[in-house]
């Protein structure tokens, strides 16, 4: 009878330390200009600034994080879609306009608000009046989106794979493989 070795145990997570967790605290749910800011809340929590992104490679502390993640809803599927409703959203998902004016749309009733950062309407003593509406920057959304979805150079799945969009309205888009993809995701050649 042969005898087989046995399985090695997986290894142990070390636990958090205390300048960890208050490293995550002050990531995850810090205040303004600490929160997601890793450098800042390394700082926080009694790091150097530098330590940030080799605190974010810690096993422990990204499995910390997408725990987190998880509790909160928030998958990627999630965030690269809101990353496309900033990137792809028009002004006139927001107002109209026209010769006598311009109409503000109910934030209620918007798909994609959270393009908008700040909308102002003012009221000069004559009657006039103006509205300013602040957008994230799409350019920013679209490079997160870029860095995400094209292909690095030398990744063995960098070959090109063919899509089909299909756009129904202004706030829906579907992207389909072809029927011809191969099961790893691309395209026959």
């Amino acid at each position: 009878m042969d005898a087989h070795p046995p399985v090695p145990e997986p290894p142990r997570r070390r636990p958090l330390t205390v300048k960890q967790l208050l490293f995550l605290r002050a990531y995850l749910d810090g205040p303004k200009g600490i929160a997601g800011n890793a450098r800042a809340a390394a700082i926080r929590a009694g790091y150097e600034a530098g330590d940030a992104e080799r605190l974010l490679r810690l096993r422990s502390v990204k499995s910390t994080i997408r725990a987190w993640a998880r509790q909160q809803g928030i998958t990627l599927e999630r965030v690269l879609a809101r990353y496309g409703e900033i990137a792809f959203a028009r002004l006139s998902d927001f107002c109209a306009w026209d010769a006598t004016g311009v109409v503000l749309y109910p934030s209620a009733t918007l798909e994609n608000a959270a393009a908008i950062v700040e909308v102002w309407h003012m009221q000069t003593p004559t009657g006039a009046s103006s509205v300013r509406i602040k957008r994230i920057d799409p350019m920013a959304a679209l490079v997160r989106l870029e860095k995400y979805l094209a292909p690095r150079k030398g990744d063995p799945d960098d070959a090109p794979v063919r899509f089909t969009l299909h756009i129904h309205g202004p706030q829906r888009t579907v992207l389909e493989a072809p029927s011809d993809a191969t099961t790893n995701g691309h395209a026959d050649r």
